[in-house]
């Protein structure tokens, strides 16, 4: 883990990034905003070092995913079993200002795009506190898949155990948790894709 050196690099412009009217004061703000929220709040807001780890709930016990609050793009607040029911979940926790989780979101994308949409869904859980900003990333550099804000910054990573970025969690459809990936990982790659698929449930 490596406190608030990811959220530096965050702050230098990413790539496809042009400019817009108003861009530059919104990301002005959005830079201050992140500062002031990194430092009152780390070690959570910290990035994970490239590599990454699998964690399993301990052999026995069975963990399930906290059906977390949800803010979407137009302000409306719903949760994560109420948008997504009776489906497998990867759950991606993430921000815009940590540089292992802009590298991640393109497989993300391409994970999402080559599975099922009846049988599983890929969910993105920024950090952030600036909509906008978000919602201008994510277009820019093509991101499509299901993403919204969590309703609590702070609180709701503390509540899905989340303590670095990125991470990704991994539920059954029933909402058990079968495993947690800390740091940046390859989601594209025919094993990980294997890997979610295995969540449903075998006939």
């Amino acid at each position: 883990m490596r406190p608030l050196s990811c959220p530096d690099q965050g702050m230098a412009a990413y790539a496809g990034d042009r400019p817009r009217p108003g861009a530059g004061r919104r990301r002005a703000k959005h830079r201050l905003a992140m500062i002031v929220s990194i430092v009152l709040s780390w070690p959570l807001a910290a990035c994970e070092d490239p590599s990454s780890a699998d964690q399993k709930p301990p052999p026995g016990t069975v963990e399930r995913l906290p059906d977390i609050s949800l803010t979407q793009f137009d302000g409306a607040v719903s949760s994560l079993r109420e948008k997504h029911p009776d489906k497998a979940i990867v759950l991606n926790v993430w921000a815009t200002w940590c540089a292992p989780c802009r590298t991640e979101l393109p497989s993300l994308q391409r994970l999402s795009d080559a599975l099922d949409p009846e049988r599983f869904i890929v969910v993105g859980l920024s950090v952030d506190e600036d909509t906008d900003y978000v919602r201008e990333y994510l277009r820019d550099v093509g991101i499509t898949f299901a993403n919204y804000l969590a309703a609590d910054p702070t609180a709701t990573p503390l509540r899905l155990k989340v303590e670095s970025f990125p991470q990704t969690l991994l539920a059954r459809p029933d909402g058990t948790l079968e495993r947690r990936v800390v740091g940046l990982r390859d989601w594209a790659a025919p094993d990980q894709r294997a890997m979610v698929q295995s969540l449903w449930p075998a006939r």
